[in-house]
């Protein structure tokens, strides 16, 4: 069962349930908010959650809340988000980590600045994320499991990479508090109110960034661990290539193509990477955040996030254009035809997310194949 169907299921239990709202702005909106069914008022205590469990004979979701184990870091994830989204309480959740991690010991916040803001995606965080203030200084506080490959690439981001970059570039939040307990590791990064660009300007960013990477000074990430070089397993990659296996369930052929294609690209030339580069990760005054997928990666990574996110391009031709516009004159000749071939076949994995065929797709791989025997006889 997915995580919504048992969030609904759920509410229903506890006698709440989810109601559309119209909000008057500018343009008009519809939220949904969290009501008790009975008498229409919203929220519920920590102590109501855990009786209505009770009540309910709902035993499995009472010792959820009441001690959860080292091995239920979804249900985690599900509670979370819970108080987050629909029931907005701080102590609650505070009471959530205390129950999962009695020896996070999180720092002495003012009460009544504390905000839930935005959401998020992966597996290494909580994905629930709070505007704090602490010494009346504001912090972006994100939530870790101590083993998540997403708390080391954040730490890694900011003893390795981080000093060395020109902040007339980009600019990285600091990480000023990290405080970890046994389970759980919370850091608190310098909170940045950013002015988010334009797709079009996204596109150009992401192209500045991506050369600004790959012209760094490769001594500074040459100790890096090589599981920082593994592309393979980060979120947004690993999801397009669950999508090419159901592509091609019917030919495999085609996936071990893929397989062998990407064996390929694995041996190119690296550099530093996002990982991650997105509208809401840019700012237009060079400030980029989220290191979550950051990595050494192959030169086009980054740039085919974006393409196929925000370009949203209709036919192989696009891509090719974008691409040949922005680094035709920047990537030495001897090292074009590999740096196309690895920015057309992460385009292809992150536009192969949902699984179904498309033209692009389609075309994309037929040249991706045709592209493929050339470089492998290049190489020999």
């Amino acid at each position: 069962m997915g995580s919504k169907k048992i969030i609904k299921k759920i509410f229903r239990k506890y006698g709440f349930e989810l109601h559309s709202v119209r909000i008057n702005r500018p343009v008009r909106l519809r939220k949904k908010i969290l009501r008790r069914i009975n008498n229409n008022q919203p929220a519920l205590s920590w102590n109501e959650l855990q009786n209505h469990a009770l009540k309910q004979g709902k035993e499995y979701w009472a010792s959820v809340i009441e001690n959860i184990s080292p091995n239920s870091w979804n249900e985690l994830q599900i509670l979370a988000r819970i108080i987050a989204h629909h029931i907005h309480d701080h102590n609650i959740f505070e009471q959530l980590l205390a129950h999962h991690d009695p020896l996070l010991s999180l720092p002495r916040m003012q009460d009544n600045e504390k905000h839930f803001i935005g959401k998020g995606a992966g597996t290494g965080s909580l994905q629930v994320y709070r505007k704090v203030v602490i010494e009346n200084a504001p912090y972006f506080e994100k939530i870790y499991r101590n083993e998540s490959l997403g708390l080391r690439k954040n730490q890694w981001f900011y003893t390795t990479i981080n000093p060395h970059l020109d902040s007339s570039v980009i600019q990285a939040p600091k990480l000023v508090h990290v405080c970890r307990g046994q389970k759980l590791t919370a850091l608190y990064f310098e909170y940045i109110d950013i002015t988010l660009p334009t797709k079009a300007e996204a596109l150009e960013i992401c192209a500045n960034k991506s050369k600004y990477f790959y012209a760094m000074d490769q001594t500074v990430y040459a100790t890096t661990p090589s599981i920082f070089y593994n592309f393979a397993i980060s979120y947004g990659y690993s999801s397009g290539v669950a999508g090419i296996l159901r592509m091609f369930d019917s030919d495999r052929s085609k996936f071990e193509s893929f397989r062998l294609m990407e064996e390929t690209v694995k041996k190119n030339k690296k550099c530093f990477c996002h990982g991650d580069l997105s509208v809401v990760n840019l700012s237009s005054q060079n400030h980029v955040i989220d290191f979550d997928e950051s990595g050494i990666y192959p030169f086009g990574f980054d740039t085919a996030k974006v393409l196929i996110g925000y370009l949203q391009p209709k036919s192989v031709d696009e891509i090719k254009l974008y691409i040949e516009n922005q680094f035709k004159t920047f990537v030495d000749i001897t090292e074009w035809e590999e740096f196309l071939f690895a920015t057309c076949l992460f385009s292809f994995v992150f536009s192969c997310k949902d699984g179904k065929h498309s033209d692009l797709k389609k075309e994309l791989f037929e040249m991706l194949t045709v592209q493929h025997r050339k470089i492998l006889n290049k190489r020999q």
